[in-house]
């Protein structure tokens, strides 16, 4: 009778591990990090960098419009 307890125990624990190893893999798998995201990601960024470090002082100069000064608009409001 006792083996027989034993050997319920210790299947029983062996099946607690598993369960615990897959909840840790799933946990993995939803909330890790993972090599194509990461990498599919980074590439969104390339292109800024890849500008930022072949424009030219001109070309990351914007040119800014004169403005004309504006003339004083009549008032409505009248002394009362």
């Amino acid at each position: 009778m006792h083996q027989k307890a034993v050997a319920i125990r210790q299947e029983a624990h062996d099946h607690v591990m598993r369960m615990l190893e897959q909840a840790i893999l799933a946990r993995q798998r939803m909330f890790g990090t993972s090599s194509e995201q990461m990498s599919a990601q980074s590439r969104l960024f390339d292109e800024a960098e890849v500008l930022a470090q072949t424009s030219t002082e001109s070309q990351d100069t914007a040119p800014i419009a004169a403005q004309q000064p504006v003339a004083d608009a009549p008032c409505d409001k009248r002394p009362g």
